[in-house]
């Protein structure tokens, strides 16, 4: 008997971002004679009380034991462990978890592991069979993955409505592109960066990665078919892919170094790292020299280190720090793979054992359910509506998340797997989700306009004000020049007034989205984080240019909740309530003004006021990106801090720059929502077209009195 190749013991259509590799059976891809021999065994089904009864049929095993191969090929459950402790990350991230900030690397643990198992699963075949059988890989990719996908979608546009959940103008187009796998571009092409999108979630905002995984399945088969008959080909290949990681890597730095953040977090091109990392790792896995090292203590060793690696990143990593574009990803993906393979080794040292613990195992086989509909579960149970927060509303949306995940699993996932269709277009089982996909697209396309969930006030959305940031177009032709320098909020005013700003007035916006009106690197929890890198970098560049270009005779400075934030400073944290954060709150708004006033005679400061940004329950970071962190903006007592040091920015610069204080006419009593009968902001911050309109009448003439 010629020695077993090394085969994935865990391939199962269970993970959150690939669903990936449940086929082996289906595939064909059981033991042949064939030099090297390639000897595996076809999953049995156990009890249903048990992990074991998750797996798929097919599904392969590889660890011998004494008595023989077909003996002793056993069941794998540590892969299914690191797919609970990704997915585990997942939810305890998107359910505001402040010690797991980097959460969401969860994702790229399931990269790399898709990755490893669909690679290994098709040089497999291709050692048998000297080609690939696309037409069956991609027709099982669909049965596998596009139930459950078309059953979270339909369950959204039916039920949210229903509910009276909130969702985005862009809802009609987010389904779409998930039914399409293009949401990440989708995403991409709307310049919504991952914090930006949870402003105003969408429920489909987490299937960007399900879009590269199936990216991912049309063009891995390709390329390697064209790999495999080039010569040298099959020798090169791990190389290669491990070169194509670090190309991905380098693009994703540069792209973060030029570009919002949108580009290079959801582009499949710079996520494509993880999943070269585990495919490179399934060309050494399954050679020779791979199979007899991946049992050696020391590869068990590694898995420790790289779990410890995993763990630290969870608690340490940001998803606003540029140092995770810069790198940081790629680490994390070697990490993983040190983990993966101390799994598939034989050595008594790894990890498997701590993996392969029943909990832990049984969530990693309803891991794509879980991931798939935690995030609406997350939405429709929101604090507002369960009148519940922190770790009792966490505990209630995990709840929810596996009854509906187990449910999926029961009715759609398991009964396709167990009743395995033959590799055709035609048969039920393939046809019956292809033709509920038309039907939810229809669905989607007559529904989602009219539900009462879309915010009517789509001209404040987040999107159309980066658009008009982007625009800057002035309004109106009359006499006073006024400038708004400030970030978002100053813009939203300036959005709602800009076509009729007032007869005798020309107004103009220096703004960046997204940006403070002097970036600097905030302390969050004891963590030092920097908004929207590099864009607001850039802005701090060209903000005088733009002041400049203006020629204002009055220029007016809003102080804005962006300052609020403690500030990290010599490595270490400077609260709002010190004399060093006065100091340099104080010098960079005296810097604005300064701009101001080389280019404008007079000068105006307004002043922050009260603001109530609803709790989503997202982690610092990611709220903190967005410019929505809770405990920050509501906090009226950093309000007054920002406005100490506006006013003693103003008072520096004597009788050239005039304050003007808002909060006797919107805060008279605290935070209101509505003024007059007119509702003043979108989200608790964003002022609406009508409250601009209503501000601005207020605040004009004031301006115009300053000429």
């Amino acid at each position: 008997m010629v020695p077993a190749q090394r085969v994935p013991s865990d391939v199962q259509p269970d993970d959150p971002v690939s669903a990936d590799a449940a086929s082996a059976a289906d595939e064909g891809a059981v033991a042949v004679e064939a030099p090297p021999a390639v000897e595996v065994e076809a999953a049995v089904e156990g009890p249903l009380d048990t992990a074991r009864s998750s797996v798929a049929e097919g599904q392969l095993f590889s660890r011998p034991k004494a008595g023989g191969v077909h003996a002793g090929h056993r069941y794998n459950p540590g892969l299914d462990g690191i797919r609970a402790i990704s997915v585990i990350a997942i939810l305890l991230y998107h359910g505001g978890v402040t010690f797991l900030p980097g959460g969401f690397l969860g994702v790229d643990i399931f990269f790399v592991l898709s990755g490893y198992l669909i690679t290994s699963l098709l040089l497999l075949e291709h050692d048998r069979t000297q080609t690939l059988h696309l037409k069956n890989f991609w027709i099982r990719r669909a049965r596998r993955l596009l139930p459950a996908l078309v059953l979270m979608v339909a369950g959204v546009l039916v039920l949210f409505p229903m509910l009276d959940v909130e969702w985005p103008q862009s809802t009609r187009g987010d389904a779409l592109a998930v039914l399409f796998y293009v949401s990440n571009w989708w995403f991409v092409l709307r310049g919504e960066s991952y914090a930006q999108a949870f402003e105003d979630p969408s429920p489909f905002q987490h299937t960007w990665s399900l879009a590269i995984e199936e990216q991912w399945y049309l063009l891995l088969p390709l390329a390697l078919l064209v790999l495999f008959r080039s010569p040298g080909g099959r020798r090169v290949l791990g190389w290669l892919l491990a070169i194509a990681a670090l190309a991905s890597a380098g693009l994703m730095a540069a792209l973060q170094s030029t570009s919002d953040g949108s580009r290079a977090y959801y582009g499949t091109d710079t996520r494509l790292q993880g999943l070269l990392v585990g495919a490179a790792f399934a060309c050494f896995a399954v050679s020779p020299m791979g199979r007899k090292l991946l049992d050696n203590a020391v590869v068990a060793v590694l898995g420790w280190i790289g779990l410890a690696g995993l763990l630290v990143a969870f608690v340490l990593a940001a998803q606003a720090d540029p140092r995770m574009y810069q790198g940081g990803f790629l680490l994390l993906s070697v990490a993983s793979v040190l983990v993966v393979a101390s799994v598939v080794g034989t050595s008594k040292l790894s990890p498997n054992v701590l993996l392969s613990w029943q909990p832990l195992v049984v969530v990693g086989v309803l891991s794509y359910g879980i991931y798939l509909w935690h995030w609406p579960v997350y939405l429709v149970l929101s604090p507002e509506r369960t009148g519940i927060d922190g770790v009792p509303l966490l505990i209630v949306r995990i709840a929810f998340t596996a009854l509906v995940s187990i449910a999926s699993f029961v009715i759609v996932e398991r009964p396709l797997r167990i009743g395995a269709p033959p590799n055709s277009l035609a048969s039920p089982q393939v046809a019956g989700p292809i033709a509920a996909a038309a039907l939810v697209a229809a669905l989607v396309g007559v529904a989602v306009p009219g539900v009462a969930g879309i915010k009517e006030e789509s001209a404040d959305s987040v999107d159309s004000l980066a658009a008009v940031a982007a625009d800057r177009t002035q309004g109106g032709t009359g006499a006073n020049k006024i400038l708004l320098v400030g970030d978002s909020n100053a813009l939203s005013l300036f959005a709602a007034v800009r076509d009729d700003p007032g007869p005798d007035v020309n107004l103009s916006i220096a703004t960046r989205f997204g940006c403070g009106v002097v970036p600097y690197t905030a302390s969050v929890e004891g963590k030092p984080l920097s908004p929207e890198q590099p864009l607001c970098t850039d802005w701090a560049a060209v903000r005088e240019m733009e002041i400049e270009a203006a020629a204002p005779s009055v220029g007016v400075l809003f102080a804005g909740s962006w300052e609020q934030y403690d500030r990290w400073i010599g490595g270490r944290t400077v609260p709002y309530t010190s004399d060093a954060w006065l100091e340099a709150t104080t010098a960079d708004y005296v810097q604005v003004l300064r701009e101001i006033l080389k280019y404008a005679p007079r000068a105006v400061v307004v002043l922050n006021h009260c603001h109530q940004v609803p709790d989503t329950g997202l982690p610092a970071a990611t709220m903190f990106a967005a410019g929505r962190y809770p405990p920050v903006l509501n906090d009226a007592k950093r309000v007054a801090a920002t406005n100490e040091a506006a006013k003693k920015a103003a008072a520096t610069l004597g009788n050239k720059v005039a304050v003007i204080d808002p909060n006797p006419f919107l805060c008279k009593s605290g935070y209101t929502s509505e003024l007059n009968g007119v509702t003043l902001r979108t989200d608790g911050l964003h002022l609406t077209t009508a409250g601009g309109k209503l501000v601005w009448g207020w605040l004009r003439p004031q301006l115009t009195a300053t000429r």
